[in-house]
């Protein structure tokens, strides 16, 4: 079954030290698109968690939003970068001098520069935090899955009702479609008659009568057309039936479907055929829109 592109998963794991919940959100787009939010101190992290979802997901904007628990102290440590230090010093003491500033209280200002103070963390401890993260990742991204199934299944349903109803339409243009000749055919016979009136001596026999009925025919004949719609709605019900990402591939389907169904209004010259071309242009927009949910 296909799945949508749209939906919500979370998932939670923790250790002795930290205890970590992740929400994972995807919506439509045309691509892959993977944005992981987590606290600045864990950024090390993040491409472990774009490539699971990566794994996961082909198609769609995936937000991750990462929260952080600290159970208790994890033993990590804090570097000073000493050339980083002495150089914002020796610049705040210019500033200083610069403004005639007396009362500076370098600890206090310095501080403030986060990027002196270096994380410092133990092998093991940090193994152990990947571990936290990508069990919390795995739940959320299959809490997601399921409700992309979930979403999935109810958008299939719904696709294979419209292309059921795209081809009574076709069914019914099926019948329609030998008279649109034969209509011609006797509207030229009553044009005749009045041109025999008139003592037309061209149209004394059938020959033009013949001739023109037979270059209509091949402009207004809609039998290959409706022969490739049936196919593709074939195409169609197979690809929804079946599993995978598809999307672009129904986007593909879907143009050629309004390729053939453009055709058939064109060249069939009939009141309730081009009624049923509207119809079915109208059924495959909702089509065109609903598959623009899948993955």
């Amino acid at each position: 079954m296909l799945k949508s592109m749209t939906g919500y998963g979370s998932g939670s794991a923790e250790n002795t030290n930290l205890s970590v919940t992740i929400e994972a959100k995807s919506v439509n787009h045309r691509f892959l698109d993977v944005s992981v939010r987590m606290p600045r101190s864990f950024l090390r992290y993040e491409n472990t968690l774009r490539t699971l979802v990566q794994e996961r997901i082909k198609r769609g904007k995936v937000d991750v939003f990462v929260s952080l628990d600290q159970l208790e102290s994890s033993g990590r440590k804090v570097k000073l970068d000493h050339g980083l230090a002495k150089s914002y010093f020796e610049a705040l003491l210019e500033l200083a001098d610069l403004t005639s500033t007396k009362d500076f209280e370098a600890i206090s200002v310095l501080s403030r520069f986060n990027d002196i103070f270096i994380d410092v963390d133990d092998p093991l401890e940090e193994e152990s935090i990947r571990d936290v993260l990508v069990r919390a990742m795995e739940t959320a991204l299959s809490d997601l899955d399921d409700a992309r199934q979930l979403e999935g299944s109810r958008l299939t349903r719904n696709l294979l009702e419209k292309t059921d109803a795209l081809e009574e339409e076709l069914n019914k243009i099926k019948e329609l479609s030998p008279r649109v000749v034969e209509q011609y055919r006797e509207r030229l016979l009553a044009r005749a008659e009045e041109l025999l009136a008139e003592d037309r001596q061209e149209w004394y026999d059938d020959q033009r009568l013949f001739a023109e009925t037979a270059i209509f025919a091949d402009k207004a004949a809609i039998d290959e057309e409706l022969t490739r719609l049936r196919s593709h709605l074939l195409s169609l019900r197979e690809i929804l039936q079946g599993d995978g990402p598809s999307g672009r591939q129904l986007d593909f389907l879907i143009q050629e479907l309004n390729r053939e169904i453009n055709t058939i209004g064109s060249k069939a010259n009939d009141f309730e055929i081009s009624q049923l071309v509207v119809s079915m242009k109208s059924i495959l927009e909702q089509i065109r829109e609903q598959v623009q949910n899948l993955e």
